[in-house]
């Protein structure tokens, strides 16, 4: 092989490396983590303050010192884009990153729990909601979100008696030191089953 073949094979092989860097980059916006965001910005492209948001915080990657903080933002960016585009995909994205959380704090970040139970319910897993809202009330007794979501989702979803949902009020006015939203959803229950 002569020297010119030689360098005329080094210069296509840095031609098409550099040309697929290209494409990836230029592509990076579109595709992120595995999830294409071009057909949504096609059809909606005012959804592009959302998408950038999530690309930014993916490609700064998380802190090693500011992890909470971190997956805080990005699981709060996939709701926001999910709240906008309705998009059962979006919330499975944010209940992926809200669970990363719950993982990193050893299950005891009531926020994480929370949002996770929240993202359940979005995507109609009751269940897996109910489960992340007991235990955030096991991680923190005296927080009432916990308990005002999961009395709901017994009221609304699970089908339980009154007795239970009441009693899940209840158990949260015991332990909270702020009881007036648990008192009022109560006594606003209590008062839509007379009659009933």
């Amino acid at each position: 092989m002569t020297s010119t073949n030689k360098l005329i094979i080094g210069a296509v092989s840095v031609l098409v490396v550099a040309g697929a860097i290209f494409f990836t980059v230029s592509n990076q916006n579109a595709n992120v983590a595995g999830y294409d965001f071009s057909a949504i910005l096609q059809d909606r492209p005012e959804l592009k303050e959302f998408t950038d948001k999530i690309q930014k915080l993916l490609d700064a990657g998380a802190p090693d010192d500011e992890l909470v903080s971190y997956y805080l933002q990005l699981g709060l960016a996939w709701k926001s884009l999910a709240d906008r585009t309705l998009d059962e995909t979006h919330y499975q994205k944010a209940l992926q990153v809200y669970e990363k959380g719950i993982e990193l704090s050893n299950g005891e970040n009531t926020v994480f729990l929370n949002n996770a139970g929240n993202m359940s319910m979005e995507i109609k897993d009751y269940e897996k909601a109910k489960g992340f809202y007991e235990k955030a009330i096991k991680a923190a007794p005296g927080d009432n979100e916990a308990y005002v979501r999961l009395a709901e989702l017994y009221r609304d979803y699970l089908g339980n008696d009154s007795e239970t949902v009441i009693g899940i009020y209840n158990q949260g006015i015991d332990r909270s030191i702020n009881t007036l939203p648990l008192i009022q959803r109560r006594d606003e229950y209590i008062e839509s089953q007379k009659g009933q």
